[in-house]
């Protein structure tokens, strides 16, 4: 891949400076990066997503999983065809699939014991146990549901989506990583690979180092094809980062940044593509943290 100045790690201090520079002239230079990531992972194999019986199993006929990171379930009774799911490991739109109350799935009892709704999300636990079976051990499950977020497009509050995300990682800091965490959204690319890349660089943020969100977008489209689906969610993440930089840097309270649809972008299906304004406290704001 052909390398560019403007695709390196960018130091938290100059991360505003970059967002509004990448944002002139019609978001025209982060169309140039979103570009560059269209082909990544291409050559892949994708074998056993491509297999006659295994083919009724994806929802999305062009979107499947690579074979070296696709996961595999426990095979039944010798049959190879068993082990298939179209999803990916990735390294550090869907029916109900939980019950209202209490229900049976296969050798399984799924309980819910708690729902606590929110304006944007709700929060469940269920508990899962084996039915007619010796072992009597009980599972919790904790699901943190996203609801105010449209299929291939992007939350209308930053603020919302940043605070659910670090929501999500508290979580997992308190379970300690020890148990499996599953993401999903319609196809396991669009709003799952934005959501990975924010709490990538939500991460990279609180070290106050470096951010590198064209890299992270890279690495994950490596393991699954076509994380991070759009442009606009692309541009959304970087926004979302200067949203929490400027929680984080400044003690004053200012007015958001206006995002404006540009259906004019080369390649881009209208509505698809954000312009991102902001206000002159914040262009003063970004200017002081980058000198």
């Amino acid at each position: 891949m052909e390398s560019r100045d403007f695709f390196h790690a960018i130091p938290v201090c100059s991360f505003q400076e970059f967002f509004y520079m990448k944002q002139k002239d019609e978001n025209n230079r982060f169309l140039q990066e979103f570009k560059e990531l269209t082909d990544v992972g291409n050559d892949q194999s994708k074998k056993a997503a491509e297999t006659p019986a295994n083919a009724m199993k994806n929802r999305y006929a062009h979107i499947l999983p690579y074979d070296h990171s696709r996961v595999k379930l426990s095979l039944i009774d010798g049959n190879l065809d068993s082990l298939y799911i179209n999803a990916n490991y990735i390294p550090v739109l869907c029916d109900q699939y939980w019950p209202a109350d209490t229900d049976s799935y296969g050798h399984f009892a799924v309980h819910k014991v708690s729902e606590l709704p929110s304006k944007d999300w709700t929060i469940r636990h269920f508990t899962i146990q084996k039915i007619n079976n010796a072992d009597t051990s009980v599972r919790s499950v904790c699901q943190l549901h996203y609801r105010a977020w449209p299929d291939r497009g992007v939350p209308l509050s930053p603020a919302s989506l940043i605070t659910f995300v670090e929501l999500v990682r508290e979580q997992l800091q308190a379970a300690k990583d020890s148990t499996p965490t599953v993401l999903h959204c319609s196809a396991g690319v669009g709003r799952t690979g934005t959501f990975i890349a924010l709490d990538v660089a939500l991460q990279q943020l609180r070290a106050r180092h470096y951010l590198d969100i064209f890299h992270t977008v890279h690495q994950m489209r490596l393991n699954r094809y076509l994380m991070l689906q759009t442009v606009e969610q692309y541009i959304f993440v970087h926004y979302c980062i200067i949203e929490k930089i400027v929680q984080m840097e400044a003690p004053h309270t200012f007015a958001k940044p206006t995002i404006t649809r540009n259906a004019s972008a080369p390649g881009i299906a209208p509505g698809k593509c954000c312009r991102i304004k902001r206000s002159p406290e914040e262009k003063s704001v970004a200017k002081s943290t980058a000198d």
